[in-house]
């Protein structure tokens, strides 16, 4: 069986420092679909889920047959740690895929300035370094 490689992307709804930072138009756009837009692109990803409390966010991922993970409440707060979420995400994920993935391509809704292009490259970074454990 193919190793998978996977795209988590993640979006909090209730931003205290930049109101709607993952919904907020950006060059015609909301912003979570530049990630939207660089996993779908990806010749390497094999499946991208989406985790968030943001129905919006949450609704365009099943439009572009993302996977869905309802965030829970606990780490919708201010006090909430990315990596917290990260890590609830990526639980959830093995869950439902049943397997360690190769690679976890890890975006925020936010990231407005990531392309395809960047993701296979550092892709194939860590495929060519075999002791890099991040690209």
């Amino acid at each position: 069986m193919k190793e998978k490689i996977i795209a988590i992307i993640l979006g909090r709804k209730g931003s205290k420092g930049i109101q709607d930072k993952n919904t907020m138009d950006i060059l015609g756009k909301p912003a979570y679909s530049y990630s939207f837009c660089a996993a779908k692109n990806s010749k390497y990803i094999d499946e991208i889920f989406v985790t968030s409390d943001h129905e919006e966010i949450l609704n365009m991922a099943k439009k572009e047959s993302f996977s869905t993970i309802k965030r829970p409440e606990y780490l919708c707060t201010d006090e909430a740690l990315f990596e917290d979420a990260l890590e609830h995400a990526y639980h959830e994920i093995i869950n439902i895929i049943k397997l360690k993935p190769k690679y976890i391509v890890v975006l925020m809704c936010n990231s407005v300035t990531i392309n395809s292009h960047l993701i296979d490259t550092g892709i194939e970074m860590l495929d060519n370094n075999l002791v890099a454990d991040s690209a």
